[in-house]
């Protein structure tokens, strides 16, 4: 068991984990005797691929890294892919845009693909074909008891339906199956608008995302300029609104021509693209950075929060500028997948998401200026987005009511010492 620990970072540069040994797995074979040996010494298990998901670890964890664990088998016949614990999102899209399928992927290709899928995954086509987890086939799973399990409708059915959305809680996923979708190309980018734009982008921009078909996604986001290089001209932040479409492109254009008509528009980045230029959407940062999170399933956006952040970011008090984001739902995401899972907060309008600086007195304002506290009873904290908020009370909160009481009773049969305690864990 190598005890390498400087080799482990976090793609947050707040919060870098600290565990006491670091077992660098290229197999199945590695991680399960990783986690026979870490209950042998009575030491909790953390794992990480990327680093994109935060966990805390003070108390002599063992932390499973999978980064090593990088082959992806594609079928284009069944329209699948199988995929290694420590595979990235962009390198599934170069190994299946080649025989035009695509996955339901997030918007950055850095972040690992275990992780993203078992925690929910609301993806560029989710609107289209539902959360990431809702296209999970099959999971490879290694167990708190040191038995590796496949996982799937016909064989572990109940620990199927909740290691889709309940992350690592019940163990540590070494493979995962997912489905394939049609996509050779896409219409979409981004239109970068000028801060003075909010007062009539944000409204218009709720009605319009609300008419949308579902094979058309977007999202708003207020992001600092410096990030976007050239286009931000010296402005602090802009208003970013970005598009995917799997439709027509001419019918998609027509659409997106309300938008591009208002005031305040600086670049326009939207046109057909191949799919395989998917990351230019919304153009993520691929070092790591510092910065804090917070984030709700909205059941519906209020005119009031909408002004909220209108006001906000007119307001120079509010420094440094967060990111902040609105992501359109619907579509796919608010109805039951085929096999069903414990991914919650279906039937929400958007989510809100909001990184800002890690410095404790930028927290504050941020939380006094979009008013989270009051977001407690408007809607669930989006599980891939929940930072430092994380704990075992507000974890449980991700998931709807009806499914938490199934979900700890998962995790005592699964995990009853609660040997997976870290990140996104549920506990017993």
């Amino acid at each position: 068991m190598p005890n390498d620990k400087d080799v482990i970072d976090s793609f947050n540069l707040a919060f870098q984990p600290k565990p006491r040994s670091v077992v660098l797995a290229t197999s199945t074979k590695d991680v399960q005797n990783a986690v026979r040996e870490a209950v042998r010494q009575g030491r909790g298990v953390a794992v990480q691929s990327t680093g994109h998901g935060r966990f805390d670890s003070s108390d002599n964890a063992i932390l499973v890294s999978t980064t090593r664990m990088r082959g992806i088998d594609v079928d284009p016949e069944r329209r699948t892919a199988r995929v290694a614990a420590g595979v990235q999102w962009g390198d599934v899209i170069a190994a299946t845009a080649p025989h035009g399928l695509v996955p339901v992927h997030g918007s950055s290709p850095t972040v690992g693909v275990a992780g993203y899928a078992l925690g929910g995954g609301i993806g560029l086509l989710s609107r289209s074909f539902g959360y990431c987890a809702d296209t999970v086939l099959e999971v490879d799973l290694v167990t708190a008891s040191g038995e590796i399990l496949r996982v799937a409708p016909d064989e572990n059915p109940e620990l199927f339906w909740g290691v889709r959305g309940g992350k690592s809680s019940f163990g540590i996923a070494t493979a995962i199956e997912v489905q394939l979708f049609p996509a050779a190309e896409f219409y979409g980018g981004g239109l970068y608008f000028h801060p003075d734009a909010a007062a009539e982008l944000v409204p218009a921009f709720v009605q319009w995302s609300r008419a949308l078909p579902e094979w058309f996604s977007t999202s708003l986001a207020f992001a600092r300029a410096h990030v976007l290089g050239a286009i931000g001209n010296g402005l602090s932040h802009l208003l970013h609104l970005r598009c995917v479409s799997i439709g027509d492109e001419q019918e998609s254009a027509h659409l997106l021509e309300t938008l591009r008509s208002l005031p305040g528009l600086l670049h326009d980045t939207v046109d057909l693209k191949p799919y395989s230029r998917i990351r230019e959407v919304h153009n993520d940062p691929v070092t790591p950075l510092p910065f804090t999170e917070r984030s709700r399933y909205l059941p519906t956006l209020s005119a009031n929060l909408v002004e909220g952040l209108i006001d906000a970011f007119q307001d120079d008090a509010v420094a440094p500028v967060p990111y902040v984001e609105l992501r359109r739902l619907g579509g796919a995401m608010a109805r039951d997948p085929l096999l069903a899972n414990c991914v919650g907060g279906r039937g929400s309008e958007f989510t809100f998401v909001v990184l800002g600086s890690s410095d404790d007195s930028a927290r504050a304002r941020i939380d006094h200026a979009f008013g989270l506290g009051d977001l407690e009873s408007a809607g669930q904290p989006v599980l891939n987005f929940q930072g430092e908020e994380n704990g075992p009370d507000r974890v449980l909160a991700a998931y709807d009511v009806d499914d938490r009481e199934r979900l700890v009773a998962l995790k005592r049969r699964y995990d009853p010492d609660n040997i997976f305690r870290y990140g996104h864990a549920i506990a017993p």
